[in-house]
Protein backbone atom coordinates (compact mmCIF):
# COMPACT_ATOMS: atom_id res chain seq x y z
CA UNK A 1 0.00 0.00 0.00
CA UNK A 2 2.57 2.44 0.94
CA UNK A 3 4.66 1.74 -2.50
CA UNK A 4 1.40 2.64 -4.54
CA UNK A 5 1.50 5.94 -2.44
CA UNK A 6 4.45 6.41 -3.63
CA UNK A 7 4.08 5.56 -7.15
CA UNK A 8 0.78 8.07 -6.89
CA UNK A 9 3.02 11.10 -5.56
CA UNK A 10 5.84 10.56 -8.05
CA UNK A 11 3.71 10.98 -11.05
CA UNK A 12 3.21 14.15 -12.46
CA UNK A 13 -0.07 16.18 -12.15
CA UNK A 14 -2.69 15.22 -14.63
CA UNK A 15 -2.61 17.60 -17.87
CA UNK A 16 -5.38 20.36 -18.05
CA UNK A 17 -6.29 21.66 -21.23
CA UNK A 18 -7.29 25.28 -21.01
CA UNK A 19 -10.35 26.53 -21.95
CA UNK A 20 -11.05 28.10 -25.36
CA UNK A 21 -13.41 30.86 -23.47
CA UNK A 22 -9.97 31.70 -21.45
CA UNK A 23 -7.76 31.61 -24.72
CA UNK A 24 -9.90 33.91 -26.66
CA UNK A 25 -10.43 36.47 -23.64
CA UNK A 26 -6.55 36.48 -22.84
CA UNK A 27 -5.81 37.35 -27.00
CA UNK A 28 -8.97 39.34 -26.79
CA UNK A 29 -7.03 41.71 -23.48
CA UNK A 30 -3.84 41.76 -25.09
CA UNK A 31 -4.46 42.47 -28.27
CA UNK A 32 -6.60 45.79 -26.97
CA UNK A 33 -3.63 46.27 -24.61
CA UNK A 34 -0.94 46.21 -27.62
CA UNK A 35 -2.21 46.07 -30.68
CA UNK A 36 -1.91 43.05 -33.35
CA UNK A 37 1.96 42.99 -33.83
CA UNK A 38 2.82 43.05 -30.20
CA UNK A 39 0.57 40.04 -30.30
CA UNK A 40 2.20 38.17 -32.69
CA UNK A 41 5.79 38.95 -31.50
CA UNK A 42 4.86 37.62 -27.76
CA UNK A 43 3.61 34.30 -29.89
CA UNK A 44 6.53 33.97 -31.68
CA UNK A 45 8.54 34.53 -28.42
CA UNK A 46 6.74 31.59 -26.67
CA UNK A 47 6.54 29.29 -29.92
CA UNK A 48 10.27 29.78 -31.48
CA UNK A 49 10.75 31.39 -35.21
CA UNK A 50 10.94 28.26 -37.04
CA UNK A 51 7.78 26.78 -35.10
CA UNK A 52 5.89 29.65 -36.39
CA UNK A 53 6.71 29.69 -39.55
CA UNK A 54 5.28 25.67 -40.01
CA UNK A 55 2.52 26.38 -38.19
CA UNK A 56 1.07 30.16 -38.76
CA UNK A 57 -1.50 30.50 -40.59
CA UNK A 58 -1.33 32.22 -44.34
CA UNK A 59 -2.12 35.82 -44.08
CA UNK A 60 -4.78 36.70 -46.98
CA UNK A 61 -3.00 39.32 -48.78
CA UNK A 62 -6.78 41.59 -49.47
CA UNK A 63 -6.73 42.22 -45.75
CA UNK A 64 -4.60 44.81 -43.59
CA UNK A 65 -2.44 43.56 -41.73
CA UNK A 66 -3.69 44.49 -37.82
CA UNK A 67 -7.14 42.95 -38.60
CA UNK A 68 -6.14 39.73 -39.46
CA UNK A 69 -7.71 37.09 -36.61
CA UNK A 70 -6.32 34.16 -35.73
CA UNK A 71 -8.33 30.66 -35.53
CA UNK A 72 -8.87 28.43 -32.34
CA UNK A 73 -7.59 25.42 -34.82
CA UNK A 74 -3.91 27.42 -34.86
CA UNK A 75 -4.00 28.86 -31.86
CA UNK A 76 -4.59 24.83 -30.40
CA UNK A 77 -1.75 24.10 -32.54
CA UNK A 78 0.28 26.94 -31.59
CA UNK A 79 0.00 25.73 -27.79
CA UNK A 80 0.12 21.82 -28.65
CA UNK A 81 3.53 22.34 -30.02
CA UNK A 82 4.89 24.94 -26.81
CA UNK A 83 3.59 22.38 -24.69
CA UNK A 84 5.38 19.38 -26.45
CA UNK A 85 8.59 21.29 -26.41
CA UNK A 86 8.46 22.99 -22.78
CA UNK A 87 5.85 21.63 -20.64
CA UNK A 88 2.99 22.29 -19.44
CA UNK A 89 4.18 24.48 -16.69
CA UNK A 90 5.99 26.69 -18.64
CA UNK A 91 3.05 27.59 -21.19
CA UNK A 92 1.22 28.49 -17.73
CA UNK A 93 3.43 30.87 -16.66
CA UNK A 94 4.02 32.41 -19.96
CA UNK A 95 0.26 32.75 -20.33
CA UNK A 96 -0.18 34.57 -16.72
CA UNK A 97 2.73 36.65 -17.46
CA UNK A 98 0.98 38.05 -20.51
CA UNK A 99 -1.95 38.76 -19.15
CA UNK A 100 -0.87 40.44 -16.25
CA UNK A 101 0.74 42.52 -18.62
CA UNK A 102 -2.09 43.24 -20.52
CA UNK A 103 -3.96 44.59 -17.55
CA UNK A 104 -1.13 47.60 -16.93
CA UNK A 105 -2.30 50.68 -17.30
CA UNK A 106 -0.19 53.53 -18.09
CA UNK A 107 1.00 55.58 -15.51
CA UNK A 108 -0.53 58.89 -15.76
CA UNK A 109 2.04 61.57 -15.09
CA UNK A 110 1.61 63.24 -11.71
CA UNK A 111 0.79 66.92 -11.85
CA UNK A 112 3.99 69.28 -11.15
CA UNK A 113 3.38 70.74 -8.18
CA UNK A 114 4.02 74.69 -8.96
CA UNK A 115 4.47 77.58 -6.23
CA UNK A 116 3.36 81.22 -6.70
CA UNK A 117 4.91 83.54 -4.73
CA UNK A 118 1.98 85.39 -2.95
CA UNK A 119 1.78 88.59 -0.70
CA UNK A 120 2.30 87.96 3.12
CA UNK A 121 -0.96 89.75 3.33
CA UNK A 122 -2.69 87.96 0.55
CA UNK A 123 -1.65 84.10 2.52
CA UNK A 124 -3.08 85.59 5.90
CA UNK A 125 -6.26 87.10 4.50
CA UNK A 126 -6.38 82.70 2.60
CA UNK A 127 -5.57 81.30 6.17
CA UNK A 128 -8.29 83.58 7.95
CA UNK A 129 -10.62 81.99 4.91
CA UNK A 130 -9.94 78.71 5.62
CA UNK A 131 -10.44 78.97 9.63
CA UNK A 132 -13.57 80.74 8.96
CA UNK A 133 -14.38 77.83 6.59
CA UNK A 134 -14.17 75.06 8.99
CA UNK A 135 -15.70 76.99 11.54
CA UNK A 136 -18.77 77.35 9.60
CA UNK A 137 -19.15 73.23 8.60
CA UNK A 138 -18.47 72.54 11.96
CA UNK A 139 -21.09 75.26 13.06
CA UNK A 140 -23.62 74.38 9.92
CA UNK A 141 -22.13 71.42 7.89
CA UNK A 142 -23.50 68.69 10.39
CA UNK A 143 -27.14 69.71 11.33
CA UNK A 144 -28.11 65.86 11.74
CA UNK A 145 -25.83 65.57 14.68
CA UNK A 146 -26.59 68.83 16.34
CA UNK A 147 -30.21 67.64 16.12
CA UNK A 148 -29.61 64.48 17.80
CA UNK A 149 -27.83 66.17 20.34
CA UNK A 150 -30.57 68.50 21.25
CA UNK A 151 -32.87 65.79 22.05
CA UNK A 152 -31.37 65.34 25.14
CA UNK A 153 -31.77 67.58 27.80
CA UNK A 154 -28.29 68.15 29.05
CA UNK A 155 -27.40 69.57 25.23
CA UNK A 156 -30.59 70.94 24.96
CA UNK A 157 -31.40 73.70 27.85
CA UNK A 158 -27.82 74.50 28.04
CA UNK A 159 -28.05 75.55 24.17
CA UNK A 160 -31.60 77.77 24.76
CA UNK A 161 -29.85 79.38 27.61
CA UNK A 162 -27.28 80.49 25.34
CA UNK A 163 -29.57 81.79 23.00
CA UNK A 164 -31.48 83.89 25.29
CA UNK A 165 -28.45 85.44 26.92
CA UNK A 166 -27.13 86.17 23.77
CA UNK A 167 -30.41 87.53 22.39
CA UNK A 168 -30.61 89.81 25.60
CA UNK A 169 -27.36 90.96 25.73
CA UNK A 170 -27.66 92.43 21.69
CA UNK A 171 -30.83 93.86 22.77
CA UNK A 172 -29.56 95.99 26.09
CA UNK A 173 -26.31 96.59 23.94
CA UNK A 174 -27.94 97.69 20.66
CA UNK A 175 -26.33 101.59 20.99
CA UNK A 176 -23.10 100.22 22.11
CA UNK A 177 -22.81 97.69 19.48
CA UNK A 178 -23.40 100.54 17.42
CA UNK A 179 -21.10 103.01 18.49
CA UNK A 180 -17.85 100.73 18.59
CA UNK A 181 -18.90 99.50 14.63
CA UNK A 182 -19.24 103.00 13.44
CA UNK A 183 -16.51 104.71 15.46
CA UNK A 184 -13.71 105.35 13.22
CA UNK A 185 -9.62 105.53 14.47
CA UNK A 186 -8.19 108.96 13.22
CA UNK A 187 -5.19 108.33 10.93
CA UNK A 188 -2.42 108.12 12.87
CA UNK A 189 0.52 110.65 11.72
CA UNK A 190 3.64 111.48 11.85
CA UNK A 191 5.56 115.22 12.09
CA UNK A 192 8.29 116.11 9.44
CA UNK A 193 10.37 119.51 9.80
CA UNK A 194 10.66 121.01 6.77
CA UNK A 195 12.98 123.70 6.20
CA UNK A 196 12.77 126.84 3.84
CA UNK A 197 14.50 129.44 2.97
CA UNK A 198 13.30 133.03 2.48
CA UNK A 199 14.92 136.30 1.32
CA UNK A 200 14.03 139.00 3.57
CA UNK A 201 14.41 143.17 2.94
CA UNK A 202 13.83 145.54 5.35
CA UNK A 203 11.65 148.32 3.96
CA UNK A 204 13.48 151.29 2.91
CA UNK A 205 13.23 155.36 2.31
CA UNK A 206 13.17 156.15 -0.99
CA UNK A 207 14.55 159.26 -0.29
CA UNK A 208 16.60 160.70 2.03
CA UNK A 209 15.61 163.54 4.18
CA UNK A 210 15.53 167.34 2.95
CA UNK A 211 16.53 170.44 4.92
CA UNK A 212 13.78 173.19 6.00
CA UNK A 213 12.86 175.08 2.35
CA UNK A 214 15.38 172.52 0.59
CA UNK A 215 14.03 172.05 -3.45
CA UNK A 216 14.90 169.47 -5.57
CA UNK A 217 15.89 170.67 -8.90
CA UNK A 218 13.98 169.15 -11.95
CA UNK A 219 17.79 168.16 -13.47
CA UNK A 220 20.14 165.72 -11.91
CA UNK A 221 23.00 167.12 -10.04
CA UNK A 222 25.44 166.94 -7.52
CA UNK A 223 26.69 169.36 -5.21
CA UNK A 224 29.76 169.01 -2.81
CA UNK A 225 30.22 171.40 0.03
CA UNK A 226 33.73 170.75 1.14
CA UNK A 227 35.08 171.95 -2.74
CA UNK A 228 32.14 174.11 -3.83
CA UNK A 229 30.89 172.14 -6.46
CA UNK A 230 27.15 172.22 -7.61
CA UNK A 231 27.67 170.94 -11.20
CA UNK A 232 24.59 169.21 -13.29
CA UNK A 233 24.89 165.24 -14.06
CA UNK A 234 24.98 164.34 -17.97
CA UNK A 235 24.52 160.78 -18.96
CA UNK A 236 26.19 159.57 -21.65
CA UNK A 237 24.46 157.41 -24.28
CA UNK A 238 27.79 155.62 -25.06
CA UNK A 239 31.51 154.51 -23.88
CA UNK A 240 32.99 156.59 -26.74
CA UNK A 241 35.77 158.40 -25.41
CA UNK A 242 35.84 161.55 -27.75
CA UNK A 243 32.08 161.79 -27.23
CA UNK A 244 32.65 161.72 -23.39
CA UNK A 245 35.15 164.62 -23.63
CA UNK A 246 32.75 166.56 -25.57
CA UNK A 247 29.65 165.86 -22.65
CA UNK A 248 32.11 167.40 -19.70
CA UNK A 249 32.00 171.07 -21.38
CA UNK A 250 28.15 170.21 -19.71
CA UNK A 251 28.82 169.24 -16.49
CA UNK A 252 30.49 166.12 -14.73
CA UNK A 253 29.52 162.34 -16.96
CA UNK A 254 27.84 159.46 -15.71
CA UNK A 255 29.32 156.80 -17.05
CA UNK A 256 27.24 154.35 -19.26
CA UNK A 257 26.58 150.49 -17.93
CA UNK A 258 26.87 151.50 -13.87
CA UNK A 259 24.03 152.03 -11.52
CA UNK A 260 21.81 155.18 -11.47
CA UNK A 261 22.31 156.77 -8.27
CA UNK A 262 20.49 155.44 -5.43
CA UNK A 263 20.71 151.76 -6.51
CA UNK A 264 22.71 149.03 -5.44
CA UNK A 265 25.55 148.94 -7.45
CA UNK A 266 28.84 151.54 -8.32
CA UNK A 267 27.67 154.80 -9.91
CA UNK A 268 30.44 156.19 -11.27
CA UNK A 269 31.02 159.72 -12.12
CA UNK A 270 33.62 161.59 -14.35
CA UNK A 271 34.48 165.47 -14.31
CA UNK A 272 37.78 167.64 -15.43
CA UNK A 273 40.27 168.68 -12.50
CA UNK A 274 41.84 171.32 -15.53
CA UNK A 275 41.61 171.45 -18.99
CA UNK A 276 43.45 174.03 -21.83
CA UNK A 277 42.97 177.61 -21.47
CA UNK A 278 41.81 178.49 -24.40
CA UNK A 279 39.12 175.50 -24.67
CA UNK A 280 36.03 177.74 -23.55
CA UNK A 281 34.18 175.15 -21.09
CA UNK A 282 32.36 176.27 -18.09
CA UNK A 283 33.32 173.26 -16.24
CA UNK A 284 36.86 172.70 -16.59
CA UNK A 285 38.20 172.53 -13.22
CA UNK A 286 34.84 171.37 -11.38
CA UNK A 287 36.93 168.72 -9.66
CA UNK A 288 40.21 170.58 -9.33
CA UNK A 289 40.26 170.00 -5.73
CA UNK A 290 38.55 166.50 -5.44
CA UNK A 291 42.27 165.44 -3.54
CA UNK A 292 41.28 167.62 -0.75
CA UNK A 293 38.05 165.05 0.39
CA UNK A 294 38.45 162.85 3.38
CA UNK A 295 36.65 160.11 5.23
CA UNK A 296 33.71 161.75 6.50
CA UNK A 297 32.68 164.29 4.17
CA UNK A 298 29.31 164.13 2.27
CA UNK A 299 28.26 164.27 -1.19
CA UNK A 300 24.67 165.40 -2.02
CA UNK A 301 23.31 164.04 -5.56
CA UNK A 302 19.49 164.77 -7.11
CA UNK A 303 18.32 162.10 -9.23
CA UNK A 304 14.46 161.79 -10.56
CA UNK A 305 13.05 163.96 -8.19
CA UNK A 306 14.86 162.24 -5.37
CA UNK A 307 18.30 162.92 -2.60
CA UNK A 308 21.07 160.80 -1.96
CA UNK A 309 23.15 161.57 0.48
CA UNK A 310 27.30 159.78 0.34
CA UNK A 311 30.00 160.00 2.64
CA UNK A 312 33.67 159.65 1.73
CA UNK A 313 34.93 156.15 2.69
CA UNK A 314 38.46 156.28 0.66
CA UNK A 315 40.31 157.01 -2.25
CA UNK A 316 42.72 155.68 -4.51
CA UNK A 317 45.15 156.32 -6.92
CA UNK A 318 45.39 154.28 -10.39
CA UNK A 319 46.57 154.54 -13.48
CA UNK A 320 44.78 155.30 -16.62
CA UNK A 321 43.85 151.90 -18.00
CA UNK A 322 42.77 150.44 -14.65
CA UNK A 323 38.95 149.60 -15.28
CA UNK A 324 38.55 147.99 -11.91
CA UNK A 325 37.48 151.41 -10.32
CA UNK A 326 34.29 150.52 -12.74
CA UNK A 327 33.33 147.39 -10.80
CA UNK A 328 29.94 146.81 -9.33
CA UNK A 329 29.14 146.66 -5.88
CA UNK A 330 26.77 144.86 -3.55
CA UNK A 331 25.52 148.13 -1.68
CA UNK A 332 25.11 151.64 -3.01
CA UNK A 333 28.21 153.41 -3.63
CA UNK A 334 29.15 156.60 -5.55
CA UNK A 335 32.78 156.56 -7.28
CA UNK A 336 34.17 160.67 -8.44
CA UNK A 337 37.03 160.22 -10.75
CA UNK A 338 39.61 163.08 -12.18
CA UNK A 339 42.61 163.26 -13.51
CA UNK A 340 45.66 163.77 -11.34
CA UNK A 341 48.12 165.41 -10.86
CA UNK A 342 46.23 168.59 -11.55
CA UNK A 343 47.02 170.05 -14.98
CA UNK A 344 47.88 166.65 -16.44
CA UNK A 345 46.43 163.25 -17.63
CA UNK A 346 49.37 161.18 -15.82
CA UNK A 347 47.41 159.45 -13.47
CA UNK A 348 43.93 158.69 -12.20
CA UNK A 349 42.09 160.12 -8.80
CA UNK A 350 39.19 157.69 -7.32
CA UNK A 351 37.02 158.94 -4.35
CA UNK A 352 34.61 156.37 -3.19
CA UNK A 353 31.52 157.01 -1.22
CA UNK A 354 29.14 155.05 0.51
CA UNK A 355 25.18 155.79 0.25
CA UNK A 356 24.31 156.89 3.89
CA UNK A 357 20.66 158.65 3.07
CA UNK A 358 18.65 156.70 2.69
CA UNK A 359 19.97 154.13 5.15
CA UNK A 360 20.48 150.87 2.98
CA UNK A 361 19.22 147.75 4.52
CA UNK A 362 21.02 144.58 3.02
CA UNK A 363 18.57 141.28 2.39
CA UNK A 364 19.18 138.33 4.48
CA UNK A 365 18.52 134.80 4.28
CA UNK A 366 16.08 133.74 7.16
CA UNK A 367 15.90 129.62 7.36
CA UNK A 368 12.14 129.36 8.73
CA UNK A 369 11.24 125.41 9.71
CA UNK A 370 7.79 124.23 9.92
CA UNK A 371 6.52 121.20 11.36
CA UNK A 372 3.91 119.26 8.76
CA UNK A 373 2.18 116.27 9.98
CA UNK A 374 1.41 113.64 7.42
CA UNK A 375 -0.31 110.56 7.32
CA UNK A 376 1.35 107.47 8.23
CA UNK A 377 1.31 104.30 5.89
CA UNK A 378 -2.27 102.26 6.80
CA UNK A 379 -2.00 98.35 8.03
CA UNK A 380 -4.83 97.15 6.86
CA UNK A 381 -6.36 94.59 9.15
CA UNK A 382 -8.44 90.84 8.91
CA UNK A 383 -11.36 90.17 9.19
CA UNK A 384 -10.92 88.32 12.60
CA UNK A 385 -8.39 91.21 14.12
CA UNK A 386 -11.67 93.38 13.42
CA UNK A 387 -13.59 91.08 15.54
CA UNK A 388 -10.96 90.91 18.13
CA UNK A 389 -11.04 94.48 17.91
CA UNK A 390 -14.82 94.63 18.50
CA UNK A 391 -14.65 92.71 21.92
CA UNK A 392 -11.01 93.20 23.34
CA UNK A 393 -10.32 96.66 24.67
CA UNK A 394 -7.48 98.26 22.77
Amino acid sequence: MTEKRNENKKRPPKHVEPKISELEKWLADFRSAHGHNKLMLEIKKIVGEHDHKKTAPKKEASAPKEEQELKISDIEKIFHLFRQEHGHEKLKESLDSATQGSKKKPEQEAPKHVVYKTDPQTVRNDRTRKILKKIGKALLGSPKFIREKLKYKRYRYPVIATCVFLGIYLLFNLPLIYARISWKKPADTQKLIVKTQEVYQKKMADSATLAPGEVIPAESRIIIPKISANVPIVYAGTKDEKTIQNLLHSGVVHYQGTAMPGEVGNSFITGHSSNYWWDTGKYNQVFVMLDKLGPGDQAVVYNNGKKFVYTVRDKVVVAPEDVSVLSPTATPTLSLMTCTPPGTSWKRLVVRLDQTDPVYYAPETITKEDVVETPKAKKQKSFLDNIFSFFMPN
